[in-house]
């Protein structure tokens, strides 16, 4: 699975966890919680209910495929801030989208700033 020029990063990570989740599901490998809801079902995070190892392992598979999909500077940084816990597959793809916004302000920032000092100096 491979990321598409209009895809973002949060899209992304959906898109891989749903797939795990149905592949998961299709072979029959389900991890129901106490209150008969599957572990997958993401209103969990609207109550604050803890996630499951299950859920979490879900998380890490799809957080590590997002990681081979990110560039290489992004990457870089989240390891250097996971240096003792994992990002969740959500929190990556947010960590992720907001690297590379920064990123492009910087670089536009600096352009407009290269273009206005190029155009104000005398030839």
């Amino acid at each position: 699975m491979h990321k598409a020029a209009d895809e973002t990063y949060t899209m992304l990570a959906s898109k891989l966890h749903n797939a795990l989740v149905y592949y998961l599901k299709s072979r029959n490998i389900v991890k129901d919680d106490t209150k008969g809801r599957s572990s997958y079902d993401q209103s969990r995070r609207v109550t604050n209910e803890e996630p499951t190892d299950f859920d979490k392992l879900v998380s890490l598979i799809c957080a590590d495929r997002l990681k081979e999909l990110i560039p290489k500077s992004c990457l870089d940084y989240i390891l250097a801030q996971e240096k003792d816990s994992w990002l969740k597959h959500d929190d990556l793809a947010t960590a992720v989208t907001w690297l590379r916004m920064n990123l492009v302000v910087r670089l536009s920032r600096h352009t407009t700033l290269s273009v206005a000092f190029h155009l104000t100096r005398k030839h």
